[in-house]
């Protein structure tokens, strides 16, 4: 029993050195491996920076004011059926940068494992760096660097998890070097505008010959004040009534938050033989009428204090 004992002790040392031994050879390949994945993340393509190199802000918008009149006290104009006869706008507009259109195709590449030719990216947030002629991209806000101030356009989100921007010039090019910044969604503690990004810089950069955005800008109607005025006056023929042939005229006012935008319309009927009309602050001398055309004089504007002398 002690023979066999001693011989069952040899095989099971045998055994087990036996394992070491495979299990050396197998670590040891991991080991490669391990070496191999890391050797490749230090050549990966994102080099992000710290994520307070860059802060997303608003875009500011310049002010402007729209003041003008579509005539001059004492001139004689002649509108037909439906055409405007006048209008007057005096507000003040704020205008930004809103959109950015593509102007030819585009997608970021990146290189591939045992590939000499590059490809499509396949990682967050590269993957998202792509678009078609014509597309259109959200203007988010911008960012100031040390070479300068640049957009931020949104770019398609590739998973719920981050929130990458195109960084382009007011040229429409991508910004040398670290043009591509993203965020994480759920960035507690911040509002989107002053949320820190981290920039990254692509190995094989996006053609820059010619610009690749053009910019749309788009208008608001400042803070309404008393001295707002959107309307127009059209002229909308000859009627006969119980009491008489009438002109009739359309008063239309347009909404503050879309000059655009009728948001109030009245009817006004005069009888043929009125020269004067006092309407918003304008006295109209209607020289001739008929049924497709009207003629007429701004003789009086109580908001300029100007009058007919």
């Amino acid at each position: 029993m002690v023979v066999k004992q001693n011989r069952m002790g040899r095989r099971r040392d045998g055994s087990t050195a036996w394992l070491l031994f495979v299990c050396g050879i197998w670590l040891s390949g991991c080991a490669s491996v391990q070496s191999l994945a890391e050797d490749m993340a230090s050549r990966a393509t994102l080099a992000p920076t710290t994520p307070e190199t860059l802060r997303l802000r608003p875009l500011a918008s310049t002010a402007s004011s729209v003041s003008t009149r579509s005539y001059r006290v004492g001139e004689a104009y002649t509108s037909r059926v439906g055409e405007p006869m006048l209008s007057v706008k005096n507000y003040e507009v704020g205008e930004k940068v809103a959109r950015a259109t593509a102007l030819r195709d585009f997608e970021q590449l990146c290189g591939r494992l045992l590939s000499n030719e590059p490809g499509s990216c396949s990682d967050s947030p590269l993957v998202s760096v792509r678009g078609g002629t014509g597309s259109v991209f959200e203007v988010q806000g911008a960012v100031s660097t040390l070479d300068g101030d640049y957009f931020a356009l949104s770019l398609p989100a590739a998973n719920k998890k981050d929130v990458a921007y195109l960084l382009v010039d007011t040229k429409g090019r991508p910004r040398p070097g670290a043009y591509v910044a993203w965020r994480q969604a759920d960035s507690n503690g911040y509002s989107v505008a002053g949320v820190p990004l981290v920039e990254v810089s692509p190995d094989i950069p996006l053609d820059d010959d010619a610009p690749l955005f053009a910019f749309d800008n788009q208008q608001a109607v400042a803070a309404s004040g008393p001295g707002y005025l959107n309307y127009e006056l059209v002229y909308l023929g000859r009627r006969s009534t119980a009491g008489g042939d009438s002109i009739v005229l359309s008063y239309r006012e347009f909404a503050r938050q879309s000059p655009d935008h009728v948001t109030f319309e009245q009817t006004l009927p005069y009888p043929v033989s009125q020269r004067d009309i006092d309407i918003a602050g304008l006295r109209l001398r209607v020289d001739a009428t008929g049924p497709e055309s009207i003629t007429f004089r701004v003789v009086g504007d109580s908001r300029r204090g100007a009058e007919q002398r």
